[in-house]
């Protein structure tokens, strides 16, 4: 298993307002780097294309309010994955840390590891932009 964390970014938004945002994916996507594209949302899942890579696929697999919402890869994703997005309370605001989770063989890891810690700290970092915007 691979486990890769993001840095832990200060939100100025309470733990329910990033819980909210998180457990809609139609929020989702503004979170997401410029090479996605074929977005769609339906329910509790989306799918997307990262431009020269894969497709992906995601289920809200687990929500515990308001503190974690986990997403799940659901097939065509090339590989088993979670990203688990960990809310805590700040006294003026909130922590967010999102953690991939994915089974890679050591071939795929070494040649993911630094996209999937970049990909990750992209997405903390535009949840805090967001509430900041």
């Amino acid at each position: 298993m691979t486990n890769i964390k993001s840095n832990k970014e200060n939100i100025a938004a309470n733990q329910a307002e990033v819980f909210n945002l998180l457990a809609d994916y139609r929020n989702f996507n503004e979170l997401l780097p410029e090479q996605v594209t074929n977005w769609k949302v339906s329910g509790d899942t989306c799918s997307f294309t990262i431009r020269g890579m894969a497709d992906i696929s995601l289920q809200i697999s687990e929500k515990q309010s308001p503190c974690l919402v986990v997403y799940s890869s659901l097939n065509p994703s090339p590989f088993p994955f979670q990203l688990v997005f960990d809310i805590q309370p700040l006294h003026s605001g909130s922590s967010v840390v999102c953690e991939f989770k994915g089974e890679l063989n050591p071939m795929l890891q070494m040649l993911a590891k630094s996209p999937l810690q970049n990909f990750v700290n992209m997405v903390v970092e535009r949840l805090r932009l967001h509430f900041e915007g």
